[in-house]
């Protein structure tokens, strides 16, 4: 009896809404069953000699029976002349009025359709099917007014249908207002405790409530009465999505698949873990299943484009990027991922292409050119890329980012003066951002203006307590100028409790160490340096000179080499390594 009505309740949920969704009128059609003709075309016992009434009963049941033959047969036309001739003969059946406004809702004439229900529910006020139809189609034109006016009048004419509750529920869901959706729902399951439909609903709107363990008890409930219920075990899915226990989740859905394994929203939903997990194969196996039964489903191809990206099998990235600009070419975001991909690639003529596209597409597009700089910075293109720059200031004077990046590039080729000018103006834009602050400082640090440099780099700090970079650079400053080595020491340890396994802060903090003399403790940090940036010349040159200091002349000489070797323009490092050559010489002799 339960797996029945279990049953009848499943084919009541394939009539309600989705939560936030709206009714499409071909669904609302395939709903609507034919009802018995009996009941509604009636038939009466006739006199002798009364022919008229025999006539027009059978005239209006033969043009019936033509109509339900051309509309299981897809002919509408013919199935909706067929139901008129039917009411010529019947004009007071309010069952014939309903049929003909169901071939109306085939066709598409929504209008038509409303007037010949409200006709039925004319001749007929409590013919139930016939208010709810209408409410279904007020509540897919976004009327939900009325569609609410007809689902309530229901409700007080037949207590006891499921459909109502559950349509009256999702509406009130749509329009946010929850407690009354959930109020309905429960009004059903005082009439229907068995109602797993009921159940699993309230489960879902404490779901789009936010209250997970409120949704989490239902959908339970719901699965206990019914355990093979995917509708239930998938909610119960994305709860634990949400409070991302991605094991119990996967679990849930797996379950899911069990009963269906043609579900490709819930293998989309294991894509997703799966790369929150940075599971990609896995991901990608999911993806590759929904794409053999949608191969034109865009966002999958999207999906499967990321994963091959992430993968390093740029090949396959690419040929999913262009499936998709394939079907929309003006995809200005997908042309974004694609010139990325030809950076990774080193394709840097077809990464500017790409972007040269965007700007055609869509002329204002800051980030492309930003990228576009870039790439030229890459092609050591300077002048391109200063060219650019100011291209993207001059259309918008009010963009920040396009003064920051000239900044930069200016301040790489020495133009320290036009960089700080830059500089200044991203800052006059934006005042309160910490990286234009610290991109100043150490301009000035360069242009050897230590004050100004130290005031950017306090500024950063105090925008944003947890910028590592701008405690080390302080830091950093103050030692190498031999001043506040304690004070020093105490900045650079702010910028390691932020990032430990940094080798140039841990290089700063065994040079302050040196500086204070402390050449054991300087030697223990400098070797960790060393070791966590193997390829630096300034480390290597520090560890030399703490070797140095220790008399392991052999090592330091090996540490000078090294650096050397990855820097060979330090002037000044070379004539410390011919003069310890000169000492290793004579004591050769």
């Amino acid at each position: 009896m339960k797996k029945n009505l279990l049953k009848r309740e499943l084919l009541v949920l394939l009539l309600a809404f989705i939560i936030f969704g709206c009714a499409d009128i071909n669904k609302i059609l395939r709903e609507t069953e034919s009802e018995d003709i009996k009941g509604h075309i009636k038939f009466e016992i006739v006199q002798p000699g009364d022919k008229s009434v025999v006539s027009k009963k059978s005239l209006a049941y033969y043009h019936y029976i033509l109509a339900e033959i051309y509309s299981r047969n897809n002919d509408i036309e013919k199935s909706i002349e067929s139901y008129k001739e039917a009411i010529k003969y019947d004009s007071n059946s309010s069952f014939l009025h309903f049929n003909l406004s169901s071939e109306y809702l085939k066709k598409g004439e929504v209008s038509k359709a409303i007037s010949e229900i409200q006709e039925s529910l004319a001749i007929d006020p409590e013919y139930i099917q016939a208010r709810i139809l209408l409410g279904k189609i007020y509540s897919g034109l976004k009327k939900r007014d009325l569609a609410i006016y007809q689902f309530k009048k229901v409700m007080d004419q037949s207590p006891e249908e499921i459909e109502p509750y559950l349509f009256l529920g999702t509406l009130y869901a749509e329009e946010k207002d929850y407690d009354n959706a959930i109020l309905t729902f429960q009004k059903l399951l005082e009439k229907r405790p068995d109602s797993v439909v009921g159940i699993y609903y309230i489960g879902r709107v404490y779901l789009v409530m936010g209250l997970h363990n409120r949704a989490e008890e239902y959908f339970k409930r719901a699965i206990e009465m019914s355990p093979d219920f995917e509708d239930a075990l998938r909610g119960l899915g994305d709860v634990y999505m949400i409070k991302g226990d991605y094991e119990e989740a996967v679990k849930h859905y797996e379950k899911v698949l069990e009963i269906n394994p043609l579900n490709n929203l819930i293998r989309e939903r294991l894509g997703q873990i799966y790369l929150k997990k940075e599971s990609l194969d896995e991901a990608l196996k999911e993806y590759k299943i929904i794409l053999k039964s949608e191969p034109e489903n865009l966002l999958i191809h999207k999906s499967l484009a990321f994963i091959y990206f992430k993968q390093g099998n740029y090949s396959e990235a690419l040929k999913e990027f262009q499936i998709i600009l394939a079907a929309h070419p003006k995809d200005t975001k997908i042309r974004y991922y694609k010139a990325l991909l030809y950076e990774e690639m080193k394709k840097y003529d077809d990464a500017l292409l790409e972007l040269k596209e965007i700007i055609k597409i869509n002329p204002d597009s800051v980030d492309s050119r930003l990228f576009m700089a870039r790439i030229y910075k890459i092609l050591n293109k300077v002048d391109d890329a200063i060219d650019i720059l100011e291209e993207l200031v001059e259309i918008d004077p009010k963009q920040s980012k396009g003064y920051f990046y000239l900044g930069i590039i200016l301040s790489d080729e020495k133009r320290y003066n036009d960089s700080v000018k830059n500089f200044k103006k991203a800052i006059e834009l934006e005042p309160k951002n910490d990286k234009y602050h610290f991109n100043l400082g150490a301009t000035y640090e360069k242009m050897g203006e230590f004050e100004l440099s130290i005031m950017e780099m306090k500024k950063t700090i105090e925008l944003n307590p947890n910028y590592a970079n701008a405690h080390n650079y302080l830091g950093y400053m103050y030692v190498e100028r031999g001043i506040k080595l304690d004070e020093s020491i105490l900045i650079i340890r702010k910028a390691l409790e932020l990032e430990p396994d940094n080798g140039y802060f841990v290089d700063s903090l065994g040079w302050a160490y040196f500086k204070k003399g402390w050449y054991e403790k300087a030697l223990k940090k400098l070797e960790r340096a060393v070791s966590l940036v193997p390829d630096d010349p300034v480390i290597r040159d520090h560890l030399g000179d703490i070797y140095f200091k220790l008399e392991r002349k052999k090592e330091a000489l090996n540490e000078w080499r090294k650096s050397l070797e990855i820097k060979p323009d330090n002037r000044e490092l070379e004539k410390k390594l011919k003069n310890l050559e000169k000492v290793f010489e004579k004591t050769n002799h």
